[in-house]
């Protein structure tokens, strides 16, 4: 039996992102994924539930998190949420499940790079957005931003990491692969171009290993 397909979102709540959600959840069906994985299971604060077309929420099968609102400024705080409430999601997970993770602070992740050596692996895909944007430039980005967050990630990221990242549009993934070679040295870069139809594509592709970076 085909494991779950799970999606994540551990950091936004109300409206962020949820126009980025209801595309996934519409591609979802478009592509025919749940001939193959039934629906889709959805972890989210209730905020942002509650902003998904009402279509959109009769198509998926909710789980309410705790999520700290991005506008309180509290990073430091939110970062290690975000990065317990992750590991809690990638333990829970089946061996046979995906994990997709659809918003995290690049600064929760090299706390989840670390931890994950202690954990068993799964399948766990990490989404980034214009977060690495900043980080793919040849100038150092700023102390403290969300592109120096990516710096101190890709650079202690192991080679042989079991978490699997995916961005949108090949010119991106160029860009990570040449910024840390040794980050992704073991990925596989496929040109899928920026069709969201195809990103979700993409997703399911991820859960039978191949592709990763994207």
């Amino acid at each position: 039996m085909a494991g779950r397909i799970i999606f994540a979102e551990v950091s936004k709540v109300r409206h962020y992102h949820s126009t980025v959600m209801n595309g996934f959840v519409k591609a979802w069906y478009h592509v025919g994924a749940d001939r193959r994985w039934g629906r889709p299971i959805v972890y989210a604060h209730h905020s942002f539930v509650d902003a998904l077309n009402a279509d959109v929420r009769e198509r998926i099968d909710i789980v309410p998190i705790d999520v700290i609102d991005p506008d309180k400024r509290q990073i430091l705080r939110k970062s290690l949420h975000e990065a317990l409430t992750t590991l809690r999601l990638i333990r829970k997970a089946g061996p046979e499940d995906t994990l997709i993770i659809t918003t995290i602070f690049p600064s929760a992740m090299p706390i989840v790079e670390l931890a994950a050596k202690l954990l068993r692996r799964k399948n766990v895909v990490i989404l980034q957005h214009s977060e690495v944007e900043e980080a793919c430039t040849d100038v150092d980005p700023k102390l403290g931003s969300y592109g120096h967050a990516n710096l101190i990630w890709h650079r202690i990221r192991p080679a042989g990491s079991w978490i699997r990242v995916a961005v949108l549009g090949s010119w991106i993934a160029n860009a990570m692969r040449r910024r840390f070679p040794r980050s992704f040295a073991r990925q596989v870069h496929r040109d899928l171009g920026v069709s969201l139809a195809a990103y979700a594509k993409a997703m399911w592709r991820a859960r039978l290993n191949l592709t990763a970076v994207f």
